[in-house]
């Protein structure tokens, strides 16, 4: 089994478990709506507008000076940039005022998830953050098109799913981008469990984002 692969297992493992919470319960039965799918994009907002220039920050503890990796790191980062303008105009397609969003604040689980891979980089390395990279890009394709299809059927049109289906299908090159880094980056036994751990920590705490978007959408719109 390589090394992508033992991810891919404990992603599946972890994400069923954190897939018991109430909220995750009620969006696989279907039971969310509008109001929750336009709360988890006010948060995908936030979030993604920082991801670019955290992905360049990364870069700053990679061992050695990898310059091969250090040009594949920002030209992603660089195709990171916009992302949190496609969630913005998916909300403005479902009658949400723009302005209302770029000014309003993260919900604190937001904020905790992204500062806690700040801090993880800073304590332990790249590989902290890879490990976040690979939850983003690994989590989409695996969960997104199941929800646009729900959405679709609860009457949301397709171009107020840019963000969905963005990543439902450009996160498959970036998959491959993360074998590399994998490969190029995460060289010994001790980082590989660093990794995994790191991973699991990222699909407990997205988890009470996404349980906190729903619930702010279903205060704000419901």
């Amino acid at each position: 089994m390589s090394f992508f692969e033992k991810a891919e297992q404990l992603w599946n493992e972890n994400f069923a478990e954190q897939q018991k919470r109430q909220w995750a319960t009620r969006l696989a039965n279907g039971h969310l709506g509008l109001s929750h799918y336009k709360g988890f994009l006010i948060e995908t907002y936030h979030n993604a507008g920082l991801n670019p220039q955290l992905q360049g920050y990364a870069t700053m503890f990679l061992d050695g000076r990898p310059r091969n990796v250090v040009k594949k790191f920002f030209q992603h980062a660089i195709s990171e940039i916009g992302h949190d303008i496609l969630a913005l105009n998916d909300l403005t397609e479902l009658g949400v005022n723009s302005e209302s969003i770029i000014n309003s604040e993260p919900q604190p689980e937001t904020s905790a998830f992204f500062a806690n891979t700040i801090y993880a980089i800073q304590k332990n390395g790249v590989v902290s953050y890879l490990a976040y990279l690979f939850y983003l890009e690994y989590t989409p394709i695996k969960t997104a098109p199941a929800i646009m299809e729900m959405l679709k059927a609860k009457g949301v049109p397709t171009k107020a799913m840019s963000f969905l289906e963005e990543h439902a299908t450009v996160d498959v090159q970036h998959l491959k981008l993360m074998q590399t880094y994998m490969l190029e980056v995460i060289n010994s036994k001790s980082k590989e469990d660093l990794f995994l751990k790191e991973l699991k920590v990222c699909i407990k705490l997205h988890s009470h984002v996404l349980d906190a978007a729903y619930e702010n959408g279903e205060k704000l719109f419901g």
